[in-house]
């Protein structure tokens, strides 16, 4: 049996789906490469070193007839579960799609939605597909082989990452948790921003503890995701017009998942995913979680990235199995 799968990223976003699939198949025995659909598009981020450094199989050439001869199966990597929204890649089309016929194509994608009947099988990332009776994995591999905990030293990092605007998160939470606990320093704690939209800007003070961090490349990206202590989605049914409770998964989910990160979520939220998290309704409860958490001491940090490990083996065998009967 061929077991060379090849992952098509075709788009320019979320290129954690690729990485923690490409680690999956991995695991249970298949030979993944990822074929970069769009290198142009994505050579600011510099991809291509980042997997070059973690050993990574990929392409950036297509040459006609090449990858269809060499591999099984295609898994396409899309923000939709279609292959041809303008939207959703940086293009309307690519001859690789239409070189592995329907039944040796997976869509995997982030939404759930579809504006129209696809032939492949799909697969999303979230548990929202079970509305669509559409099956769905978790993202939870990161391809460094680390198991790496950071030291619960001053100041602790909350990491907030994507897109800034204000209907996309809830950034309220964080003025509120400024102003509610008077705290004019940034010995505690820092909220590192990274993201589109960010800066001092999006509040309406200055405040020391914001970090806001840009432009930043693939490796220094998951370098500031292994090195935080949390990670804080800001979303729930009032952010990005409710798509996050009914059609879509946010990256932050994922990224707690692949590097376990304790996460501080809206509980509306985690009862979708139900991951080792701090839960709040409010504003009064996020900021007592925060303030709670600035005072643990490394024992009871280790104890919760030690619900996130176990977490993340119950949804890797979820996985496991899941892939195999989409594969064979």
């Amino acid at each position: 049996m061929n077991k060379n799968i090849l992952i098509i990223l075709n788009t320019i976003y979320h290129v954690e789906v690729a990485l923690s699939l490409w680690k999956s198949l991995k695991l249970i025995g298949y030979n993944p490469t990822i074929f970069i659909l769009w290198p142009n598009a994505v050579a600011r981020y510099k991809l291509c070193e980042y997997l070059l450094h973690y050993n990574i199989d990929f392409i950036t050439d297509y040459v006609p007839g090449v990858c269809r001869a060499c591999f099984s199966k295609a898994i396409i990597v899309s923000a939709y579960p279609t292959i041809d929204r303008p939207d959703a890649i940086p293009g309307t089309g690519h001859p690789l799609l239409d070189e592995f016929k329907d039944e040796d194509k997976i869509l995997i994608a982030h939404r759930i939605g579809m504006d129209k009947p696809v032939k492949s099988k799909i697969l999303c990332v979230t548990p929202l597909a079970k509305q669509n009776n559409l099956d769905f994995i978790y993202l939870c591999e990161n391809p460094t082989d680390d198991d790496y905990i950071e030291p619960f030293n001053y100041p602790i990092k909350f990491l907030i990452q994507g897109n800034f605007f204000t209907n996309r998160r809830d950034l309220h939470l964080i003025e509120d948790f400024f102003y509610k606990t008077k705290c004019n320093n940034s010995i505690y704690h820092h909220f590192v921003f990274i993201g589109n939209n960010k800066g001092n800007s999006i509040f309406n003070f200055n405040h020391p503890s914001i970090v806001q961090l840009e432009n930043l490349s693939e490796y220094d990206f998951y370098k500031e995701v292994r090195n935080c202590h949390f990670i804080l989605p800001l979303i729930s049914s009032k952010t990005g017009n409710s798509t996050y409770t009914q059609e879509r998964l946010s990256s932050s989910l994922s990224l707690a998942f692949c590097f376990n990160k304790p996460m501080v979520i809206a509980r509306e939220i985690n009862e979708i995913y139900k991951a080792p998290a701090l839960e709040y309704s409010n504003s009064d409860e996020f900021v007592s979680n925060i303030t709670e958490l600035i005072k643990y001491r490394q024992s009871s940090y280790d104890s919760l990235v030690g619900y996130c490990k176990k977490k993340k083996e119950e949804l890797r065998e979820r996985n496991f199995k899941i892939l195999v009967e989409h594969l064979n």
